[in-house]
């Protein structure tokens, strides 16, 4: 297969255009609050506040970027698992066939490790 000279510009030129990114930091809410996204791009073990979906399983409880339409719902990806939470200070907490979760979340949160953040009390 022998492909023209102007289409592999072309595609040297989409290729390169894909690899650039927006570089601006983390990603974040309008209110300046990071997304589940942005915590997870950070490095270090600052204290930020995250906006999610929470979901709450048998594996634990989670700070999700997106909430699966499904019913009950399930955690979209990428997730935060959480530590130290207290799921009696979340005021409109569903829960349906085992799994709990609420809508627009906001913690104040520290990494731990990896993907694992624990929520810190104000």
């Amino acid at each position: 297969m022998r492909i023209r000279p102007a289409l592999t510009l072309v595609l040297v030129a989409v290729l390169a255009l894909a690899a650039c990114g927006d570089d601006d930091g983390p990603a974040t809410a309008p209110s300046g609050v990071l997304t589940v996204e942005g915590a997870l791009d950070l490095s270090g073990s600052s204290v930020v506040d995250v906006a999610g979906f929470l979901h709450i399983d048998d594996r634990g409880p989670k700070l999700c970027s997106a909430i699966l339409e499904s019913f009950p719902p399930q955690c979209g990806e990428p997730a935060i698992f959480l530590v130290d939470f207290d799921p009696g200070t979340v005021p409109d907490l569903e829960e349906e066939q085992g799994i709990s979760w609420a809508e627009g979340y906001l913690a104040p949160l520290q990494r731990v490790e990896g993907s694992t953040f624990r929520v810190v009390l104000r």
